[in-house]
């Protein structure tokens, strides 16, 4: 029977470094080191060393050392007194995780373990208690309210062939996969759903799925054809998904979803929504939005304070959003997107949305006197955060970020934008980073807090007669010592 097990802790923040763009290694061999934060700025952290044991908590040195932080986070995340993992190289940390981050990475499976379902309804078929089936060419049908096509749970194991699933009432999941080590894998299945809340495959308390070659189609609102929670894992290749209710996204994923040679289509939703320590990787896929954003990173009580990072991956993949959408938003809570050689299509020209929600004007611009730090960057407890990562990628279309968020676009390894940032001059923070060989064709005046280009001289940045404003006190751009500089196509890159 094949598995999916979560990875360990490393291993689940090691699976968003593009492979190629960084390094990273392990401490106790000179690569992985345990700290206490003393504090950080825009380009380091300070941390007191020390050991760390899962019972024992962490046991301090008195030994002090300051390590330049990576490109992939925001150094607001870290607080003094937060403790957390770094992967080194050298004086660099390639990958910093706190203390949270690392709970959401190893302890998923660990903390529903013992959790037992209570989905007690007559199944059309029941896997449960340690069984162990498997099906071939079978048809199953419910008409039920709160009725499973198919349950499998409490350690349950099943190996669906040749089948198909059929169900027509509310709250009537396709398959329902529930409870640490209960797992399903289905190969050349045809599932229709029409009722809301009614998911194709839901994977909850730890629940695995894995299928092949399935055609997926739910009508319902709330219906989701692919959804997992925390600790639960679905990996789907060569399928067929469609959804055409309302809330219902290709993929829901506040656990981690992968969709390989497949391709999904949200008719009236999302392509995905990513909660806090969700994760989804397409890989040589395509997904489509029809009228709503590609990926929307939301939190699911709406604070998103504290909560770990929602995490997306395309690798040789196309997206498409339609209507007033950006491609990417987020809402409340902290997104990291990791893009390799793929296409980005966007009806609206808009490539993301930063805390551009209730309480913000059209322009993203928020009520509020959060404060400001020595660097200019706001911070508050409700902050959105974006960090947009491309490596042999072409990114087009305007950044939005309110007053509330945060942004870091990271262009590397011959990676371009065609686009403006912050036109509006309303975002907390905003950062680009450019590799040499990346380039930007400047598309309006844009603010920009941190502006960090590897090209000294500037010239990959064509500017079409338009400004780039960056904040002169703050510390990444103290290379600049603020200068002026004369753009390509007429414009410049000035101090504010």
């Amino acid at each position: 029977m094949k598995r999916i097990f979560l990875a360990g802790m490393l291993s689940a923040v090691l699976v968003f470094l593009f492979a190629g763009c960084g390094s990273g290694g392990r401490e106790s061999d000179n690569d992985i080191a345990y700290g206490r934060v003393i504090t950080t700025d825009e380009t380091s952290i300070q941390v007191e060393l020390g050991n760390y044991d899962k019972e024992k908590g962490f046991t301090g040195s008195n030994r002090e050392a300051v390590y330049d932080l990576p490109e992939s986070v925001f150094y607001t995340d870290f607080k003094k007194g937060d403790l957390v993992t770094l992967i080194l190289d050298g004086k660099d940390a390639t990958v910093v995780m706190t203390a949270e981050e690392m709970a959401a990475s190893s302890d998923a499976s660990a903390e529903t373990a013992s959790k037992t379902s209570s989905y007690e309804s007559a199944e059309a078929l029941l896997v449960s208690d340690g069984t162990e089936n498997v099906e071939n060419s079978k048809t199953y049908v419910s008409g039920e309210a709160g009725k499973k096509c198919v349950l499998v749970k409490n350690r349950g194991d099943l190996i669906l062939n040749s089948s198909n699933l059929t169900s027509s009432s509310e709250d009537s999941q396709a398959v329902l996969v529930t409870g640490y080590r209960s797992a399903i894998l289905a190969e050349n299945i045809n599932i229709n759903t029409s009722g809301d809340g009614s998911q194709g495959f839901l994977a909850v308390a730890s629940g695995e799925v894995t299928a092949q070659q399935v055609t997926l189609r739910t009508t319902g609102d709330g219906s989701p054809p692919l959804q997992a929670g925390k600790g639960s894992v679905i990996d789907v290749s060569e399928g067929v998904l469609n959804s055409a209710g309302a809330s219902s996204p290709g993929i829901f994923s506040a656990g981690k979803i992968s969709l390989t040679d497949s391709s999904a289509i949200a008719e009236e939703s999302e392509g995905s929504v990513i909660e806090p320590g969700g994760s989804f990787t397409l890989k040589t896929s395509r997904l489509t939005a029809a009228s709503e954003s590609g990926i929307v990173f939301r939190s699911g009580d709406g604070s998103g304070s504290g909560s770990a990072a929602g995490k997306f991956t395309a690798t040789g993949s196309s997206m498409v959003s339609g209507g007033a959408a950006a491609m990417f938003r987020v809402e409340g809570m902290r997104g990291v997107v990791n893009l390799i050689n793929t296409n980005l299509t966007t009806a609206s020209g808009v490539l993301a949305d930063v805390a551009v929600e209730s309480g913000d004007d059209e322009s993203g611009s928020s009520a509020g006197t959060d404060a400001a730090d020595e660097d200019g960057v706001v911070s508050s407890d409700a902050a959105a955060k974006l960090i947009l990562s491309g490596c042999h990628q072409e990114f087009s279309g305007e950044i939005r970020c309110g007053r509330r968020g945060q942004v870091k676009l990271v262009l590397t390894e011959e990676s371009s934008f065609r686009g403006a940032i912050d036109r509006t001059n309303t975002a907390g923070y905003s950062k680009i980073f450019l590799s040499k060989d990346s380039t930007w064709e400047v598309t309006a005046d844009s603010y920009v807090d941190a502006v960090v280009n590897k090209k000294k001289d500037c010239s990959n940045i064509t500017s079409q007669g338009y400004t780039v404003y960056y904040n002169g006190d703050n510390k990444a751009n103290q290379w600049l010592k603020g200068r002026t500089i004369q753009l390509e196509g007429g414009g410049k890159l000035m101090p504010m």
